[in-house]
């Protein structure tokens, strides 16, 4: 019966592995991302406290170039909108990032949003 209990229990503990490696997989592709754009997140956030404003921040900027290393685990595309929205993807692990800035107070705060949402790091929940 010990046997039976020790192999019932490896036998759970590996399913839940095999099962949650995608989610971790996906959830690096994620922060990858997130982190693949902080140096365009810094310049648009520059720009709209400079002109105290999201009309037009994200105008004139560009997303970082992308390494081939980045195109086979993180950021492999994204758009930037006028207001400074920045949208990143990775299509191998199907993980889209979107970092909307907003104008409050004079404080630029970031809201963060993965799809899948159990892609979502805890720096984005």
């Amino acid at each position: 019966m010990r046997h039976f209990s020790v192999l019932l229990l490896l036998t759970a503990c590996w399913s839940l592995a095999a099962y949650g490696s995608q989610d971790f997989t996906s959830t690096s592709s994620a922060t990858g991302i997130i982190q693949s754009l902080s140096k365009t997140k810094s310049e648009i956030t520059r720009k709209i406290e400079a002109q105290k404003s999201l009309e037009n921040a994200g105008l004139g900027v560009a997303l970082p170039a992308m390494t081939e290393k980045d195109r086979g685990y993180l950021l492999e595309g994204g758009h930037i909108t006028s207001n400074g929205t920045l949208v990143g993807f990775n299509s191998k692990y199907r993980v889209l990032v979107v970092l909307e800035p907003t104008y409050r107070s004079g404080a630029v705060e970031w809201r963060c949003k993965v799809i899948p949402a159990t892609a979502s790091p805890k720096s984005c929940q």
